[in-house]
């Protein structure tokens, strides 16, 4: 296992994302909802627990009011042609 120290905000939130999405893109669950290992649905609202930092959601307010929307953006991003171009080259 590799660790790596995240020092940009800029990259948290994408590694958020990232981290997110694996079980979609793994073919696990169709949709991020589905997947009960994940501190997406503390983070959404969807359920109270302790998997994730309110720390977080008070720094980056703006970006994770609409968290679910973004991980969609996100869903979309990686299935388009652009990204795929991306990651051929």
């Amino acid at each position: 296992m590799q660790s790596k120290r995240v020092i940009k905000d800029n990259y948290l939130l994408q590694l958020c994302k990232y981290i997110h999405y694996n079980p979609v893109k793994a073919g696990l669950v169709k949709d991020i909802r589905d997947w009960e290992f994940s501190n997406y649905h503390e983070i959404v609202g969807l359920r109270k627990g302790t998997l994730f930092s309110n720390e977080l959601l008070e720094m980056y307010p703006e970006e994770f009011e609409n968290y679910s929307e973004n991980l969609k953006s996100y869903e979309e991003y990686l299935s388009s042609t652009q990204f795929t171009e991306l990651m051929l080259d």
